[in-house]
């Protein structure tokens, strides 16, 4: 009979096969040292991907926010020129 621990090892790596969609495939660990070698991996895989997906975002958005910064600086700009142009005191 298994012991508590075999157990929810078992219970932990198929959970965590299940919810990283890695799939069960062909092979599959025979024995408690190979199921934490699989849960270990399992894990850094799934922190590794939402590491890499938050890099990629925080780019994106950054990249966006500099664009948006830079119209706005090129629209004062304009406004200033038009402004001086005018010999307007208090602005548009």
């Amino acid at each position: 009979m298994d012991s508590f621990q075999d157990v929810y090892l078992a219970a932990l790596y198929f959970t965590l096969t299940t919810l990283s969609t890695v799939g069960y495939g062909e092979i599959v660990p025979a024995n408690q040292a190979e199921r934490w070698f699989s849960v270990v991996l399992l894990v850094a895989g799934v922190m590794s991907f939402a590491g890499l997906m938050s890099l990629i975002t925080e780019v994106v958005t950054t990249y966006g926010e500099s664009e948006e910064k830079n119209l706005r600086r090129q629209a004062d700009n304009a406004i200033q020129s038009v402004t001086k142009t005018l010999n307007l005191r208090g602005g548009l």
